[in-house]
């Protein structure tokens, strides 16, 4: 398991027996016989605040040992799932599992192993951006995806989209409804199957394909210069 935890402390009090048995006899008034001595009742007397003063310093120690309460995160809910296997070693290659279970909110489009295979059958490996596009900071319920909205993601490149370090967005659609078909809600190019699984620091939606970034210009036209060049050509003609 992947669980948080949180820890608190509570004060210390006096329900411990030993504690109160002593607190009950120093309050209680000392009777001896009348040949003891001043100096003795005084000694006494001492002996016994000295142990209160004791059993309250351990008592207070006790007292701070941190409790455990658990926490469900959004790797719990993908985890427990093992159509999901393929998504966790992706994420623990790239190291995202403790950025995922140390956030406090976050929406988490979970690819099944299907889309996986998917992918692999028309390129090559998954990269670390690849998977923050996956992730939106806040929590989002499926109720909430509207049609043409455009979703921030965690994923930020430098200089692109302003000096404010703002994600890059994905965007939703939701085809018209047909009789006989249910209502579909896309995200990027990919279906949500499944939708709401609620985890203590977010929300999880299992996701049927893979969800590509925006394409950087830039590189593309350095990698594939006569491609982009012939691309170039063809929407000029469009327009002659």
């Amino acid at each position: 398991m992947h669980a948080r935890t949180h820890i608190s402390f509570s004060l210390p009090s006096f329900d411990s027996p030993l504690l109160l048995s002593l607190v009950l006899e120093y309050i209680t008034p000392i009777t001896s016989p009348p040949h003891t001595s001043m100096r003795r009742l005084r000694v006494h007397g001492t002996f016994r605040l000295v142990l209160v003063l004791a059993a309250t310093i351990l008592a207070t120690f006790s007292a701070l040992t941190p409790s455990v309460d658990a926490t469900k995160t959004v790797i719990d809910v993908v985890t427990a799932d093992p159509g999901f296997s393929r998504l966790i070693k992706e994420l623990q290659r790239h190291r995202l599992i403790p950025y995922l279970n140390n956030r406090k909110t976050c929406t988490f489009f979970a690819p099944t192993n299907d889309a996986f295979l998917q992918w692999d059958k028309e390129h090559r490996s998954v990269d670390k951006d690849m998977l923050l596009y996956h992730i939106l900071a806040e929590s989002r319920s499926s109720g909430s995806f509207k049609n043409a909205m455009l979703l921030e993601t965690v994923l930020v490149r430098d200089g692109y989209l302003g000096d404010n370090q703002e994600g890059q967005r994905v965007a939703v659609s939701r085809p018209s409804w047909i009789p006989g078909r249910r209502n579909k809600i896309l995200v990027g190019n990919a279906e949500l199957l499944g939708v709401d699984w609620v985890a203590d620091n977010g929300v999880v939606h299992a996701v049927s394909r893979l969800m590509v970034p925006p394409v950087d210009l830039g590189k593309l036209v350095g990698a594939r210069p006569l491609l982009c060049v012939m691309a170039i050509r063809g929407l000029l003609s469009d327009f002659a």
